[in-house]
């Protein structure tokens, strides 16, 4: 017999809660099924970013099929998009409005999953996946430039007021619980997903495949790509300047940017992978003024505020997930370093 819906539940993210790390997990485990959301999810980015009022079309449901296995849909791009794009890193609202309204009236399934995770602790990673993506800001830089891309990423009260208006389960699961009481994260999975929980030989297979897990930068990581980024980052502006002819160069312009953005992507993966002397060697290719700077981690009073009424209140308002994870939350925020 099958189920109502042809998927078992639909995964929105948040970004850097463990979704590389899920993925992994569903995509190993012969229990699931998964299907490509990168399209869909991509659709619902360029209807965001249109301009004007326009009619949010109805996502195509995959068939119902008989089936042993669950099938579900990933991808953390619904809710975490516009990382380093400082013109429409305010669309994000935006983007949850079309999101759950395409993808929620499909019929595809009546429930969604987000991730949360410890709000201050997430603004750090984002700021380690900022460098991976490109970045060439200081923390205190990338503070300031995308802070409406930080209130809006964390803004649950909007992002649950839509999503629980399409979607008749939304349930909520913390990657902390995920990586400090597994068996206790599993069980609330099982319950609230009605899907059978990864399998031990899975999650052991897993752990072998250490480097897909996206994993934030140490503190020399972080130097090391940002120094990498900023004289990459030089190197495109002033690229920007010049006409084809001016550079005289033996292949096209866009060519030659694709090349850097390449480089972009292989300097990440170098940083990621350098320990030790190699690291050190990164490190002092590049000389950049105060740089103990890049370690700064702060927010301010505003931040502070903001994340009690639209991340914390939420929480704890429909219990989405045990109080005690919510009392650290609350008490990173009250304590944190503010600028």
């Amino acid at each position: 017999m099958t189920d109502q819906f042809p998927l078992k539940f639909f995964h929105f993210g948040m970004g850097k809660c463990a979704s590389t790390y899920l993925h992994g997990l569903w995509a190993l485990d012969p229990n699931y099924t998964l299907l490509d959301a990168n399209g869909l999810r991509d659709n619902c980015r360029k209807l965001a970013l249109a301009d004007g009022n326009i009619d949010i079309p109805i996502a195509q449901s995959p068939g119902l099929s008989e089936s042993e296995v669950s099938s579900i849909a990933t991808s953390e791009g619904f809710l975490f998009s516009f990382l380093n794009d400082l013109e429409n890193q305010d669309k994000l609202l935006r983007l949850y409005e079309v999101v759950p309204a395409v993808i929620g009236r499909s019929g595809m399934t009546d429930k969604a999953l987000i991730m949360v995770r410890n709000p201050l602790e997430w603004i750090n990673s984002v700021y380690s996946q900022s460098l991976k993506q490109g970045g060439h800001y200081t923390y205190a830089e990338f503070f300031d430039k995308q802070k409406v891309f930080l209130k809006q990423s964390l803004n649950l009260k909007y992002m649950m007021e839509q999503y629980e208006a399409h979607f008749p389960h939304v349930v909520i699961l913390s990657s902390d619980m995920l990586h400090q009481a597994p068996d206790e994260f599993w069980s609330l999975y099982e319950e609230r997903l009605e899907c059978p929980r990864i399998s031990s030989d899975v999650i052991e297979t897993m752990k072998s495949y250490d480097f897909a897990a996206n994993k934030s930068l140490s503190a020399e990581q972080i130097v090391a790509l940002y120094k990498q980024n900023l004289q990459t980052a030089s190197i495109e502006a002033r690229i920007d300047e010049f006409t084809e002819d001016e550079l005289n160069l033996p292949h096209k312009l866009e060519d030659v940017k694709a090349t850097i953005a390449a480089y972009k992507f292989y300097t990440r993966r170098m940083v990621e992978l350098s320990q030790g002397k190699d690291l050190e060697k990164l490190i002092e290719t590049i000389s950049i003024p105060e740089e103990e700077r890049l370690h700064d981690r702060f927010i301010d009073e505003e931040m502070q505020a903001y994340l009690a009424e639209y991340y914390i209140e939420v929480l704890r308002e429909k219990e989405y997930i045990p109080e005690s994870y919510i009392k650290v939350y609350e008490h990173s925020i009250q304590t944190a370093a503010l600028r």
